[in-house]
């Protein structure tokens, strides 16, 4: 089946999961389930030396989107929705070093991308400021993971300085859009809660997984 889509489900099963979070549904479970597996899918299939680690990071972002979406039929501040919050955060944090030390490796400009890194830290601190519910036990995971999101988004700024193109650029825009995605779950768990708060993590979620995917397939293979 064509490539265009395969993504193309993936963007309306996370657009349903997404729905189906917001009303509560178990059905959440099963179409972001489908829609990183289908992700997982089209790497596997187009798989090349040059893409297993992103591949791998996929594969740990689909474990994690299944942990977090049972997670989230589970009542709050409970032990079991601890674990699994925690179980969550570090599958994705694996995945998406996967994802940026991929990246980081192709690239080679050095200058622009240290100011484009001082610029991401100040501005990614700035928003963790603001994050006004965090305990001794959440503080560290979620500062291992503002970096983790700080690496990512600059070694994709990285490579596409070194290699313009449209798919380093789709890759820019994928990582931004993951980025972008858990500032909003962030701003949603530790400072307020945004009003359909769901639909735009999901759609930059959606938006990053998918450009990624394709930049990769198509600049990596």
């Amino acid at each position: 089946m064509d490539k265009f889509v395969l993504l193309s489900l993936s963007a309306l099963l996370y657009l349903l999961g997404a729905v189906c979070n917001h009303k509560k549904s178990l059905f959440e479970v099963l179409f972001k389930v489908l829609a990183t597996a289908i992700i997982v899918f089209l790497l596997g299939t187009n798989l090349s030396p040059s893409i297993q680690a992103v591949f791998i990071g996929a594969v740990f972002a689909l474990l994690g989107d299944a942990v977090l979406a049972v997670n989230n039929h589970v009542e709050d501040d409970t032990t079991p929705s601890l674990v699994l919050m925690g179980i969550g955060i570090l599958l994705f944090l694996i995945g998406y070093l996967c994802y940026g030390i991929t990246f980081l490796a192709r690239g080679e400009e050095v200058i622009f991308s240290l100011v484009f890194l001082i610029g991401m830290t100040f501005l990614t601190f700035a928003c963790y400021r603001q994050f006004k519910l965090l305990d001794k036990v959440t503080r560290v995971p979620v500062i291992l993971y503002c970096l983790q999101g700080i690496l990512l988004i600059t070694a994709a700024f990285r490579l596409l300085l070194s290699s313009p193109s449209l798919s380093t650029a789709l890759i820019f825009v994928g990582s931004a859009g993951l980025y972008i995605s858990d500032m909003i779950i962030g701003f949603n768990l530790f400072c307020k809660k945004l009003d359909k708060g769901e639909i735009g993590i999901m759609a930059t979620y959606a938006l990053g997984q998918i450009a990624i995917t394709w930049g990769v397939i198509n600049g990596f293979s």
